[in-house]
């Protein structure tokens, strides 16, 4: 979410993780993925200090082509399940409810 949600929905800044040093998922598909040439950039930018909003973009720009955020929202699908799989383990109770509806929340929201 962090590349590609609405920044005034998300409620922080685009590309805040990669900026703060934070390798998440949708960065290390891309880095697995990406050509030689473009990861040594990759990771020159997310070694980077001073990462600006322009190479924030192109990162971005790679995670869409190479399907790592399309990677990222399949893997978070996955884990919902898995995780509502499990929860049908539980009796039936407003606690088990509420934690069903956050695994769906997560997956679905619209940012």
């Amino acid at each position: 979410l962090d590349y590609i949600a609405n920044e005034g929905r998300l409620g922080k800044t685009i590309g805040k993780d990669l900026k703060e040093g934070n390798i998440t998922i949708p960065l290390i598909c891309l880095l697995q993925r990406a050509k030689e040439g473009e990861r040594s950039e990759i990771e020159a930018a997310a070694k980077s200090k001073q990462i600006g909003d322009h190479q924030i973009q192109e990162i971005t720009c790679l995670m869409k082509n190479y399907g790592s955020i399309s990677y990222t929202f399949s893997k978070a699908r996955n884990f919902a399940a898995r995780a509502k799989q499990e929860l049908a383990n539980f009796d039936d109770c407003i606690y088990r409810d509420a934690l069903l509806g956050l695994a769906d929340y997560i997956v679905e929201r619209d940012i």
